[in-house]
């Protein structure tokens, strides 16, 4: 886990899976990989894999640095398809559930 001044933030992302089915390339397949691609000033990084959760959602969870009070996000498939726009979302101090249905 990565600490910023001995504190962090975490992002949770769901992404149902109803619309993952609905905006992935064939469906939904064994082989694909789903994941978070977030901006950090000019900088990109992947989150890990979205994991199948219950209640119909894929889940992953994205630690935030302090200085940052947003986040630009897309959703990715397979490291390269884009299956957003761009989003930007408030992540507080005491994080953030970010819900995609």
């Amino acid at each position: 886990m990565h600490y910023f001044n001995d504190q962090k933030r975490v992002a949770r992302f769901k992404i149902g899976k109803k619309w993952l089915e609905g905006k992935a390339n064939e469906g939904i397949q064994r082989s694909d990989m789903f994941q978070i691609r977030f901006f950090v000033g000019e900088e990109s990084y992947l989150s890990e894999p979205l994991m199948q959760g219950s209640e119909g959602f894929y889940e992953t969870s994205l630690q935030i640095p302090l200085i940052v009070d947003k986040v630009k996000w897309e959703i990715v498939e397979n490291q390269q398809q884009v299956l957003t726009q761009l989003k930007e979302s408030v992540v507080t101090h005491k994080g953030a559930i970010i819900t995609v249905h």
